[in-house]
């Protein structure tokens, strides 16, 4: 399964900042990225804990653009905002991910 970029669809012109981490924020990009949308991620403050966790990840995680953009800009420029932090598996990663 291969991710496909943005394109036309009932969510074109939506710009999406994903700001979760796990299995349920990187699908729940994924679909929406399907439909159309835009996908900003920022991404963790270590290397991202899941790569390694879930077989699909990379694959959930294809095509989400990473901006340069300072936070409060993003915030200002999306339409909508994913925040999951619940549900994070115990790993080494996810210590350095939120210290």
């Amino acid at each position: 399964m291969t991710a496909a970029a943005p394109g036309p669809g009932f969510l074109a012109g939506v710009k999406v900042l994903d700001r979760g981490h796990g299995m349920p924020a990187a699908l729940l990009s994924f679909l929406l990225r399907q439909m159309g949308a835009r996908v900003l991620r920022e991404m963790p403050l270590a290397d991202d804990p899941f790569v390694d966790v879930y077989p699909a990840y990379r694959t959930w995680r294809e095509g989400d653009e990473r901006p340069d953009t300072p936070l409060a800009d993003l915030m200002a420029e999306v339409d909508v905002c994913i925040f999951w932090r619940g549900g994070l598996p115990r790993c080494a990663a996810h210590d350095r991910c939120f210290d």
